[in-house]
């Protein structure tokens, strides 16, 4: 068991610091393992560690077979953090490619799953937003950006890019409706904090 999570671990680290050849390699061996002593729970963890290198590979559907295999895993050992992971995921995989409902119905379970007040909170929120943006609800959108605002302002988070995403998405809400000057004056604030 140590072995495999030992090696899912690697993976994760190999997919963050850009070395998808040996992620995949680190993968393939703990699932090896996992093969020969089953542990749902860690087949979850694996499962999100070959999301994650899907995804950053582009490989869209890999990532959507490795968020499905991670929920089920998450349904079966009652890890909720692994199908965090898997619904947020999936919800952006969804919303990426223009599946609006499927990325809103995992996006919403993200929603009632996650921590409040921390970064998951503000990623989850940033992705609902992207996607009221996409459906063209602007009005929601805004709601969803100033919950974020509420999330900074009542918590003392370090920096990540969460925070930095949701900015992203402010300034495409802004560009969309045409309010130009209120995004020069978000790039300029942007600039001086950065």
């Amino acid at each position: 068991m140590l072995a495999a999570a030992l090696r899912t671990c690697a993976a994760e680290i190999d997919t963050r610091t850009g070395h998808p050849d040996r992620a995949r390699s680190a993968l393939i061996s703990a699932r090896r393992l996992l093969r020969d002593s089953p542990n749902v729970f860690l087949e979850g963890n694996a499962a999100i560690a070959g999301l994650c290198l899907s995804l950053s590979c582009c490989d869209w559907n890999s990532a959507i077979e490795e968020g499905l295999r991670a929920l089920r895993c998450a349904g079966e050992s009652g890890n909720l953090r692994t199908e965090l992971a898997a619904r947020l995921n999936l919800g952006q995989v969804n919303l990426n490619q223009g599946r609006l409902d499927d990325a809103g119905r995992h996006l919403d379970e993200a929603l009632r799953l996650c921590p409040r007040g921390g970064n998951a909170e503000i990623g989850v929120l940033d992705a609902l937003a992207q996607a009221s943006l996409a459906r063209g609800d602007i009005g929601q959108c805004e709601d969803w950006l100033r919950r974020i605002d509420v999330v900074l302002a009542t918590h003392d988070l370090p920096a990540a890019y969460n925070r930095y995403w949701g900015l992203r998405t402010k300034l495409s809400l802004l560009g969309r409706v045409g309010r130009w000057h209120e995004a020069a004056d978000l790039v300029t604030q942007i600039g001086t904090s950065i």
